[in-house]
């Protein structure tokens, strides 16, 4: 597990974004927008909770995507049987 170290970040060692599960990237990156919306940062500070924020928004994104791949409908064929198909771009059925 590769973690890093940012010193404007209280000088934790933080775990990668792409390898955290979705639930907890997305933890952090809540916990990152109300530290940047409580105002108490300095501007370095700010710009390391930006970038890393914007690491976790990455990492959520391709988590959601991967999940959504891997979705499926079940359709009924022409004679009845049933099928499975992915599911349409955007989660829309014809």
């Amino acid at each position: 597990m590769t973690r890093s170290s940012d010193p404007e970040l209280g000088g934790e060692a933080l775990q990668e974004p792409a390898e955290m599960s979705f639930e907890k990237a997305l933890e952090e990156l809540e916990a990152t927008v109300e530290n940047l919306e409580g105002g108490a940062l300095t501007l370095e500070q700010q710009v390391a909770f930006y970038e890393r924020g914007m690491k976790l928004v990455k990492a959520c994104r391709e988590k959601l995507d991967a999940a959504a791949a891997r979705i499926e409908k079940v359709v009924s064929t022409e004679e009845g049987a049933p099928r499975v198909e992915p599911l349409d771009e955007g989660g829309r059925n014809p």
